[in-house]
């Protein structure tokens, strides 16, 4: 039996399915053409423990608050004991500190605060760090760390924070 892995806000990046696990990519836009079109804040439509792995990137940070408990919590449920969740968000004080050397321009600040796109629907509704984000998800999972982690487009972003957070 394949591994069941979730792609939850999967946009435009959709994970490919092996012999030895399937991908499942999902969003609530209908335009990234997803695997399954969800609105994960009404829960994931996958029984308790019976998903391997869980990818969130640059999701969370697109939620309010009590939405992204919602969504933390359903993930939880859902992950088997001793799998794990990587969520990577644009980390609005690691953007700080790069703009304060320089490194970015004052338009980055607004990226990672406001977010990109005209769709409202891709606006951020929240501003995230490391340090919270972890605080957070530390109230759902046995361990909690931030770690090394190449973008799914094979390059490190210095921005971002990237947590693996194990049932």
């Amino acid at each position: 039996m394949k591994a069941k892995k979730l792609n939850i806000g999967c946009g435009k990046l959709h994970f490919n399915s092996s012999e030895k696990s399937e991908w499942i990519n999902i969003d609530i836009e209908p335009l990234k053409k997803p695997d399954m079109l969800i609105d994960c804040t009404k829960g994931l439509p996958f029984e308790d423990e019976s998903v391997e792995e869980i990818y969130a990137g640059h999701f969370f940070e697109h939620l309010t608050f009590n939405d992204m408990i919602k969504v933390i919590k359903d993930c939880n449920r859902v992950l088997k004991k001793g799998c794990y969740m990587v969520i990577t968000i644009p980390d609005m004080l690691k953007t700080y500190k790069y703009y304060q050397e320089g490194v970015f321009q004052r338009k980055m600040i607004d990226l990672v605060a406001y977010g990109d796109e005209p769709n409202p629907a891709n606006n951020h509704k929240q501003i995230l760090d490391e340090e919270y984000i972890i605080k957070v998800l530390n109230d759902y999972f046995e361990t909690v760390q931030s770690i090394q982690f190449t973008h799914h487009m094979g390059y490190v972003t210095k921005a971002n924070t990237h947590i693996k957070c194990i049932k």
